[in-house]
């Protein structure tokens, strides 16, 4: 009984029973604290808990409990089991939260320097040197603090942060499994070149990627558990945070909030994502050139390695992960219809402009940091392309008028300047002070200065395009790239990426298997591709020589665009009212 203040000598004075049916009420500390029936004596009603002679005593002494209200043995009557509720004062709110050390007893106080709330045993055997706050003391007017603000701010980044790491989790799972169907394929090829007698060492060093690959399995689902816990975790705190706010529940509130910032300071989600770098997703098998030779040493198959280090390849794989969404639909759109986001431009104040065709028919500027529409216009006719030029500006193609509509964006969307082509075009870029668009019929790249006047037809003598789209340029390095789908003798469909210089001089091509929808260029000089097939996306260097895909949770993405200094992907959709966000890193 030490920790609780008694002492040996003064058990006579608080009769110890065997029995709780032997007197009235029981000490409710000493019940809690050391599973001992002592007789209470008193009663405190700020705690409305029976107490027995000596923590009535310690009650009176302790600085953090003196200010309460305390009865002494002679006004509590006798054999009054509802003694509580008759005579009990009421307060303004009831302690709802019972403390988990100790079953029978209530959340009352706060202590600052441990950062910790508990009950009056808590704070009784724990804390007797601390300055404790009384937790109804203190709560007032929490709801609206800046505490709480701050809790719920930093909650909504965890719930993302965590919401990240899962999807990283999940793109690492996808590359574990592709990497382990490559090193597979190795060597089953690399098997079909020896003999039979090689059987046994194949099975070897399969049974080791086996064995390594549960092993990272196994480390990948404790990472997806812990962030799964972490995030439902977090939420459930947001969620009673909010409805305790709501009821106006101040004193539940505030340990909430107390237990939320303490919670807050754990590092779980950083050591989630240390834990998920240190998992091999690699698999490469090194082929042994010397296998006859070798044959009877166990390691003539060859070696089955696990690299630290990522490949370029891994990390062009690796590149975007989903960070965020924006809603674009509006009020004024047309019922039953989603939007269409066939095209966009990014502004030099991180505002993206939206081509929403087909139904809405619509240019929408997205204020990408509050996440939402500002501004919108509806078009006469149907736009097809979009490119952004300097000061806040944009170039819209208008291909059933023949006609290229210079606008500004910097307050509303309204008509600058517009003038006709006389050609049929779809697509267009700008780069070092013209307009670059790309012609449907004829196929080629019309050079315009920003009067309207076309200067120089490019790409004339390319063969027949069924397909000419999606036109984009370097401005540092003044290059132009474009997609070309034709038709070859035999009667199959050549697809390829052209890089030109702004004198249409071809300096490079790749030949790619899909259609492209759209296409970025990134600071290093590489595209980052959107196609029409599985794989959505596509990282090709600027010289067209390496392609590598990219894992993304994206599907069906018809248009993407680039903030550079955000290092933020943006991607739009057919028929879908979210423009999704992902991170960059190169």
């Amino acid at each position: 009984m030490a920790e609780s203040g008694h002492k040996q000598s003064d058990l006579s004075e608080s009769v110890l029973k065997s029995s709780a049916e032997d007197f009235d009420h029981k000490c409710v500390p000493c019940l809690s604290s050391d599973k001992q029936i002592v007789e209470a004596t008193g009663f405190c009603v700020t705690c409305q808990e029976f107490l027995c002679r000596e923590c009535f005593k310690f009650h009176k002494k302790t600085k953090a409990l003196k200010h309460h209200e305390l009865l002494d043995e002679g006004n509590i009557p006798r054999g009054s089991p509802s003694y509580t509720k008759e005579h009990i004062r009421s307060i303004p709110e009831i302690f709802t939260q019972r403390c988990s050390m100790h079953k029978n007893e209530f959340i009352k106080f706060f202590c600052p320097m441990h950062e910790t709330v508990g009950c009056t045993v808590c704070m009784t055997i724990g804390h007797k040197t601390c300055k404790i706050d009384y937790i109804p003391e203190n709560c007032t007017g929490i709801a609206e603090s800046v505490e709480y603000s701050n809790v719920i701010r930093k909650l909504d980044k965890k719930i993302k942060e965590t919401d990240a790491v899962l999807i990283k989790a999940g793109q690492r799972d996808k590359s574990l499994d592709l990497q382990y169907d490559n090193f597979i394929t190795e060597v089953t090829k690399h098997r079909k070149r020896i003999d039979n007698r090689l059987d046994e060492l194949q099975e070897k060093v399969i049974e080791i990627a086996g064995k390594r690959r549960s092993q990272d399995k196994k480390a990948l689902e404790e990472v997806i558990g812990n962030c799964s816990d972490t995030s439902s975790e977090a939420k459930k705190t947001q969620s009673s945070l909010q409805d305790n706010k709501a009821s106006k529940q101040n004193i539940q509130l505030y340990i909430d909030i107390k237990q939320a910032e303490l919670k807050l300071k754990t590092d779980d989600i950083h050591l989630a994502e240390q834990s998920l770098d240190k998992i091999n997703v690699q698999y490469k098998f090194q082929h042994n050139e010397d296998l006859e030779k070798m044959i009877g040493n166990l390691n003539a198959f060859g070696k089955i390695s696990f690299p630290s280090k990522l490949s370029n390849k891994e990390i062009y794989s690796n590149c975007l992960t989903y960070v965020d969404k924006i809603n674009i639909s509006t009020d004024s759109d047309k019922n039953f219809f989603k939007c269409n986001v066939i095209g966009c431009a990014v502004l030099s104040s991180n505002k993206i402009v939206l081509i929403d065709s087909s139904h809405n028919q619509k240019l929408k500027v997205v204020d990408t940091d509050g996440k939402t529409v500002i501004e919108e216009k509806v078009m006469d006719a149907p736009p097809s392309g979009i490119t952004a030029i300097p000061n806040d500006q944009i170039a819209v193609i208008i291909p059933k008028k023949e006609e290229i509509l210079i606008m500004s964006v910097s307050n509303e969307i309204s008509l600058v300047r517009e003038f006709k082509l006389r050609e049929e075009c779809h697509f267009i870029t700008y780069c070092q002070g013209h307009l670059y668009a790309l012609c449907k019929n004829p196929h080629c790249i019309l050079k315009v200065d920003m009067q309207g006047k076309v200067l120089k037809k490019l790409a004339e003598n390319c063969e027949v395009s069924v397909i000419t789209k999606c036109i984009k340029s370097n401005r540092e390095e003044d290059m132009l790239y474009y997609f070309s789908s034709t038709k070859n003798l035999s009667g199959d469909t050549d697809r390829k990426i052209v890089r030109m210089n702004l004198n249409g001089e071809v300096s490079a091509e790749y030949k790619i298997t899909s259609n492209i929808e759209d296409m970025v260029v990134l600071d290093d000089g590489s595209l980052l591709v959107c196609v029409n097939s599985s794989p959505d996306f596509y990282r090709i260097s600027g010289d067209l020589k390496e392609c590598h895909a990219v894992e993304t949770v994206s599907t069906d993405t018809y248009s993407i665009c680039y903030i550079r200094n955000l290092k933020k992907i943006y991607t739009g959709s057919f028929s879908s009212n979210l423009l999704k966000v992902y991170y960059l890193k190169l």
